[in-house]
């Protein structure tokens, strides 16, 4: 286990025998005298971590703890019994294997420990313990012999649920839900019975939500790794889809004022309470995927059509939601009625309540993605009428969101489909641009560049109908609030650039270049600013439209983009249970690992500068790419740049990014020479290429990521 300490590399190796002794003997006298829980459990911490150290290759090298252990087990004394399993729990990954001789005096601890009649505290610890035990094991025989245990662990949910004791219910589901993660095989006796428990846990909305979200898990769980089970009980679906749709109806949204709230709060605002639609949404969508189409459909369908035709919104929008999460999982299914599917959610385009009008146009659109390209192909005449309407709703959020269903539309779209619909589509987004509603605005550029990234010159009449406003929004949009609408306003104007050519857009493009450029003068924008992704991109799209007329603009774009390609991403590694009181920061992301033996560690990181490094990456190699000969003065430079992160670990981006750059700057360096310009030699050209070859080839030979190490670093 990576992070765990391994023998020899302790101190207490450095110690003198009768010192060690002495510690080892202290410490099991202080488990045993510490009147305090949570003082007690540190030390069987301490204790676990120590035998890691010293008994992963000999038990007798601590020969007390063992004897003393197991004594404990049997002593009566709740505390001690409690202690012994925890001290296991910490280093039976370590040893496991090692006490196969053991195994039937483990049963029986095992069996003893989840009685009944033994204390809660006592039977969570044997549970914990258990678990680490049988994932430790390799060999599944060993494990065979611990299966009768499974009844007993039930048990201890149920006294737990029936003791009102939710934080040690929740304690037991973690340990089922690792067991069927990583050994699922080990239930498939008991698999019904655990099922049948979890279910009932799940819809008992009496329970505390973290206790049914446990409980859902399970089932999650036990779907994704053993989907053949899953589908031999007769009833799995029939039931654990009524408790995710149950938990989609659980949303708060009754009053006007609530209502307003809604209509106000940005898409991308980030909760961080995860609530029961969240985790009953994301149910749906891995169970559709774990289960498939044949066995899912005409379960969700028949509690669909019940639920579009309540009267009460929330159901409706629950039905609509349903639909939308489970079409990547059952796409050959839906795909055999789904003119009929998307009749019935566009006639929910107009539904009295905005809520429910929203979760129509987002399934759409999220339809739009898992059926293209042949929903755009066959049914376009259905869909995008019905968004360019709906897009006169009262709502604004409803309105924005019929723009972002349109981008989703364009993704998989041919340029030939939406021709015809580019005069009504392009009239009705000006109308939205015109709005200075912000949130509609966003959603209507990033629409727009979508629309012309398809129409390619077939967008040239409209041209003149968009950039003066998009440019006046570079000018204008300088507040920190509007930075998104000013980023995307870069990425559309660049796309819309791309798409009419050089001959329409080179008039704006030194004015637009000069307005980007002045944004950056004497102005250090923030490090999770979203503009600097966006002018990167634009840049680079700019130069692909003007070609070598884009020359002078190189002094000022890539000494930016080698600062971006050098950003620290500012990884941190803590322990998780340490509370500095200070908030995570925008942009920052954290992730809490378990380490067995060892205390959580919590790895945080800024994900903004990850996302920077890699757009700098790509956008050096297209100007390299773009440009040739006339990128020569910047090779080396870049080059030195970019060859280390070729190794970078935290991001497969930056490294595809880095590595896709190399055969660009070796081709710059080679038509330079054949130009026979100033500084280009035969000799810088070998020199690039020894500088190169070496950190390629041994990334390749480690490279983790496939589709990273398909990326081809020849010229």
């Amino acid at each position: 286990m990576q992070g765990a300490s391994q023998p020899g590399s302790s101190l207490i190796q450095k110690l003198s025998a009768p010192v060690a002794a002495t510690m080892k003997t202290e410490l099991i006298e202080c488990i045993q005298a510490e009147p305090q829980r949570n003082i007690r459990k540190k030390v069987c911490d301490a204790v676990g971590q120590l035998g890691i150290n010293i008994m992963s290759e000999n038990l007798q090298a601590w020969p007390e703890l063992l004897p003393f252990m197991l004594g404990a087990t049997r002593s009566g004394n709740v505390n001690m019994h409690e202690a012994s399993l925890t001290i296991f729990n910490a280093f039976s990954e370590f040893i496991s294997e090692k006490m196969k001789p053991y195994h039937a005096t483990l049963l029986e601890v095992f069996s003893s420990s989840l009685r009944p009649d033994q204390a809660m505290v006592v039977r969570i610890a044997a549970l914990k313990a258990l678990a680490s035990f049988l994932l430790a094991l390799q060999e599944p025989a060993s494990r065979n012999a611990f299966q009768d245990l499974v009844p007993h662990m039930l048990q201890t949910i149920a006294d737990a649920l029936a003791a009102h004791d939710e934080a040690e219910v929740r304690s037991a589901l973690e340990v089922f839900v690792e067991i069927a993660e990583s050994q699922p095989k080990f239930l498939k006796r008991n698999v019904v019975e655990c099922v049948s428990g979890m279910i009932t846990i799940a819809s008992n909305t009496d329970l505390e939500d973290a206790t049914r979200h446990l409980a859902l898990e399970f089932l999650l769980t036990v779907a994704e790794t053993s989907p053949t089970t899953a589908r031999k009980i007769g009833t799995f679906c029939q039931s654990v889809i009524p408790v995710a749709l149950q938990m989609m109806l659980e949303i708060e949204c009754d009053t006007q004022e609530a209502l307003a709230e809604w209509e106000e709060q940005e898409e991308d605002d980030e909760d961080t309470e995860i609530t029961n639609y969240d985790v009953g949404e994301e149910a749906l969508d891995r169970l559709a995927i774990a289960m498939g189409g044949k066995t899912m459909v005409p379960v969700l369908f028949e509690k669909i059509q019940q639920l579009i035709k309540s009267a009460d919104w929330k159901h409706r929008h629950a039905a609509l939601m349903a639909i939308s999460q489970s079409g990547e999982g059952c796409e050959k299914q839906m795909a055999q009625n789904l003119e009929q599917i998307l009749r019935m959610i566009v006639e929910h385009f107009g539904d009295a309540h905005p809520r429910v009008r929203w979760a129509a146009i987002n399934t759409v659109g999220q339809m739009c993605t898992d059926f293209g390209p042949g929903l755009q192909t066959d049914l376009h005449a259905l869909v995008l009428p019905s968004l360019i309407t709906t897009m006169n709703d009262g709502c604004k959020r409803v309105q924005a969101h019929a723009a972002a269903a349109i981008i989703n539309f364009c993704e998989h779209c041919s340029r030939s489909v939406l021709k015809g619909y580019l005069p009504e589509l392009l009239n009705k987004l000006m109308l939205l641009l015109q709005r200075n509603v912000r949130r509609v605005a966003e959603q209507a550029v990033t629409a727009i560049a979508s629309v012309a990234d398809v129409a390619e010159s077939d967008f040239t009449p409209y041209y003149s109908w968009f950039m003066p406003g998009l440019k006046n929004i570079l000018q204008m949009a300088q507040g920190k609030e509007e930075r998104m609408l000013r980023g995307k306003s870069m990425e559309c104007i660049s796309l819309i650039g791309v798409a009419v050519g050089k001959e329409a857009f080179g008039a704006d493009a030194k004015e637009v270049m000069d307005l980007l450029l002045a944004s950056q003068q004497g102005v250090e924008l923030e490090p999770d600013d979203p503009q600097i992704s966006f002018m990167l991109q634009a840049c680079g799209r700019i130069c692909k439209c003007l070609g070598e007329q884009f020359r002078p603009y190189l002094p000022f774009v890539i000494p930016p983009l080698l600062k971006s390609a050098q950003i620290d991403p500012e990884l941190h590694v803590t322990d998780a249970d340490y509370d500095d009181d200070e908030q995570e920061e925008e942009g920052m992301e954290s992730v809490t690992v378990a380490i067995r033996g060892q205390c959580h560690k919590r790895i945080t990181i800024r994900t903004s500068a990850l996302e920077e490094k890699a757009t700098a990456c790509s956008m050096l190699r297209t100007y390299a790419q773009e440009l040739r000969e006339a990128f020569l003065p910047y090779v080396q430079e870049v080059a030195r740049v970019l060859v280390p992160l070729i190794r970078f670990q935290y991001m497969d981006d930056v490294r595809s990014g880095a590595m896709s750059a190399m055969p660009e700057l070796l081709n710059c360096s080679i038509k330079a020479t054949q130009a026979g310009l100033a500084g280009a030699t035969v000799e810088l050209v070998a020199q690039l290429k020894d500088f190169m070859f070496e950190p390629i080839l041994e990334q390749l030979k480690g490279e983790p990521d496939t589709e990273t190490l398909g990326v081809r670093a020849t010229p």
